[in-house]
Parts: C-alpha cells; sequence; structure tokens
C-alpha cells in the first residue's frame, strides 16, 4: 500500500510505499501516484526558476519514498497552496477509487 502523507501547516508531502495494485512496471496506481508527484515537483520549480521564491525541496530518501517541500511566504503562498491542492485532490480522487492501495492523511 502507498501511504500519502500531506502536512498543509509545513507544505510538505511524504509519499512511502508500493501500492501493489499490480506488478512494478504494470501498477497503475503507483504511475499516478508518481505523475501526481513529479508534476507538484516540477510545478515547484518552476516557480522557483520564474519567481525565485518557492525554495522546494524534493528528494528521494530510497525506493518508494519521497518528500516534497516548498518554504511558503506570503508572496508565494497562494501559487504554492494551489500546486499542492492539485496535487493532493488527484491522490484523494485515487484513496478512493482504490482505498485497498493508497491511504492519504492530511494533518
Amino acid at each position: 500500500m502507498t501511504k500519502a502523507k500531506m502536512d498543509w501547516k509545513h507544505m510538505v508531502l511524504e509519499l512511502d510505499g508500493h501500492a501493489n495494485y499490480a506488478p512494478e512496471g504494470q501498477d497503475i496506481v503507483c504511475a499516478a501516484v508518481s505523475i501526481l508527484s513529479q508534476a507538484l515537483a516540477n510545478a515547484l520549480a518552476e516557480i522557483d526558476i520564474n519567481f525565485g521564491m518557492a525554495r522546494m525541496e524534493c528528494c528521494m530518501q530510497e525506493k518508494g519514498k519521497m518528500k516534497i517541500s516548498a518554504q511558503v511566504c506570503w508572496a508565494n503562498l497562494s501559487m504554492i497552496r494551489g500546486c499542492f491542492e492539485v496535487a493532493v485532490t488527484g491522490l484523494r480522487l485515487l484513496a478512493e477509487r482504490y482505498p485497498d492501495y493508497i491511504k492519504l492523511e492530511e494533518v
């Protein structure tokens, strides 16, 4: 099961585990989580490149673990939060559709 945790106060998304919906390389749940997390990281990087104020960090801690965070200030709050909201909305939809394979916790 993939476990996703969104910390809204600190703007940190942590992902852990493989969904095990299907064999590795054929798992549509993992593929969806992967593309949502990559889209979030790329959107935050674009904000940082274009506006120089995202100070984002994306790290793969080990296979199956990822942490994406962004430093938030008043000038970038709506842009940063909007990026996270889109990604987390996708994760919510996955968790509703595939509850045995992904769990989302929001704090």
